[in-house]
């Protein structure tokens, strides 16, 4: 190999073992988290520029374990990534519950003026229908009131047992 280009790979060599020895240093002194992408990366390229600089030379214990400290970093970088969207799908998560939930309590809310106006426009009716609605929570995703109607069971299976009474 030319001399020059050695030369330059045992420069990239040393910078290498440079970026490892700082993001260390950075690491115990609590500037770091080994947990950060700056570490992993830190790592990484310094692990790139050792085996290169290793492998050129020969030295193929030093490469074969730079590879092997490279393959560690990229999993933790690949880690990390997978663990900020995890976080940004938690968040939107969050967001998409707070807005059901003050979507429900405006449904509530307007729910609660018609019935005031009903009673103001019927007040014969206002002690009937208002004041079952008025305590039920809402169906989840709905308008409609949970649970049953005061007025019993309905649905399907109601002519069944209708039928069964009657047998």
């Amino acid at each position: 190999m030319n001399d020059v280009l050695l030369t330059v790979i045992a420069t990239l060599g040393w910078v290498g073992v440079l970026a490892q020895l700082i993001a260390y240093a950075l690491l115990t002194r609590g500037r770091l988290e080994a947990v950060s992408v700056r570490y992993q990366g830190l790592n990484v390229v310094g692990a790139m520029a050792v085996g290169l600089s290793s492998a050129s030379s020969g030295a193929w214990p030093s490469a074969v374990a730079n590879l092997i400290w490279i393959a560690i970093g990229v999993l933790a970088l690949l880690s990390l990534r997978r663990l900020a969207l995890v976080m940004i799908l938690r968040r939107q998560v969050a967001k998409r519950r707070e807005a059901m939930a003050a979507a429900r309590a405006r449904v509530a809310a307007r729910r609660t003026r018609v019935l005031d106006r009903e009673a103001e426009t019927a007040p014969h009716l206002a002690g009937e229908e208002s004041d079952v609605l008025q305590g039920r929570p809402l169906q989840p995703g709905s308008t409609r009131p949970a649970g049953r109607s005061p007025r019993g069971p309905r649905g399907r299976n109601e002519s069944r047992r209708k039928a069964s009474v009657a047998a």
